[in-house]
């Protein structure tokens, strides 16, 4: 409906009126998903460590014994999780002890050797002694310098040059108990009782799903999914619906490194115009005529459209029909 001005002449607001009836057409990226290999082994890990207190100078685990009964508990709950679970089965239990920085070397040695864990998990669980692997520090001394690089003090250098050397380590500890005292005292009693500890990885074996079967494992245990059987099961459902779109980004969480995972990511997110997500994906995308159509979406969403061009001409070149749709909407705006 037009408003007229004087001598029934449009006026000016008119013109921008009518303008507006004819918008720039919504652009409708068409991308293409890349279809994940099959994973024909599905090996998974559940990791933790238990900081078990043990009197000075002994290797037996005293349950009672400071805060035991529940850092015991952690790898026990770990263990079971798996165990529990009819769709897995465990293949590996690796345990690594630390002992702590303090003390002569030759005795750290062997209290981190016979503080493994093995024999309390053997105890428990029925598990052929080769599921059980065992291996140790005998002093933590990563664990300290990682500890010394999350502070902030005036000798922290000086201590630094110290722990990072390449002399023994009875004298690493020497030095510096007697040229920070005050500093030593300070891990001896804060640090050195963390740098005990018992590094433990479950490694177990799950096995494949169905479709009907991954609905379930989704909603309850998607780390047990491979990311092709989470594909499989996203294609069940509408594209671009809540579900869908949840399942590949559920798959790039429980992937992050890996490239097809990456670039359906991406592909969700240039679907719903989410740019900068889109981007971070893109950069572990494969290199692949599929990626470069992604990156031409997004050079598109981002208003490049020379560059759009360019890229979508060379995944048309290697044979994406989805490419010649997108020129097609490019030639509309421009």
């Amino acid at each position: 409906i037009e408003k007229s001005g004087g001598c029934g002449i449009p006026d000016a607001e008119d013109f921008i009126c009518i303008a507006r009836l004819h918008p720039r057409p919504t652009f409708v990226p068409q991308l293409a998903f890349l279809t994940p290999q099959v994973e024909t082994s599905k090996i998974r890990t559940e990791k933790g460590s238990a900081f078990i207190d043990f009197p000075v100078n002994v290797t037996a685990i005293h349950k009672e014994f400071s805060n035991n009964v529940i850092e015991l508990n952690k790898i026990i709950e770990t263990i079971n999780t798996v165990k529990n679970d009819s769709n897995v089965s465990i293949t590996r239990i690796s345990i690594h002890g630390y002992a702590s920085p303090d003390g002569p070397l030759q005795l750290n040695e062997r209290l981190a050797r016979e503080r493994t864990l093995k024999e309390y998990v053997s105890q428990l669980y029925p598990f052929d002694g080769k599921y059980i692997h065992t291996t140790y520090t005998p002093e933590d001394w990563e664990g300290f310098e990682a500890l010394l690089s999350d502070t902030t003090f005036q000798d922290k250098e000086a201590i630094m040059k110290i722990v990072t050397s390449n002399m023994h380590p009875d004298r690493k500890e020497e030095i510096i108990r007697m040229r920070f005292p005050a500093f030593y005292r300070f891990v001896l009693k804060h640090w050195f009782v963390i740098l005990r500890h018992s590094d433990y990885t479950v490694e177990y074996h799950v096995r494949p799903f169905t479709i009907e079967e991954s609905q379930k494992v989704f909603d309850t245990n998607p780390k047990n999914l491979s990311l092709e059987e989470m594909f499989r099961l996203a294609l069940t459902y509408t594209p671009g619906s809540a579900t869908y779109n949840k399942i590949f980004m559920t798959a790039v969480q429980l992937f992050p490194d890996n490239p097809t995972a990456n670039l359906n990511a991406a592909c969700i997110a240039l679907i719903q115009k989410d740019t900068k997500t889109a981007a971070v994906f893109l950069e572990k995308a494969p290199p692949l005529p599929e990626t470069t159509l992604a990156k031409g979406v997004l050079c598109f969403l981002q208003g490049n459209f020379k560059e759009a061009e360019a890229l979508f001409r060379q995944s048309k070149d290697a044979g994406l029909l989805q490419a010649d749709d997108n020129l097609k909407q490019i030639l509309e705006v421009k």
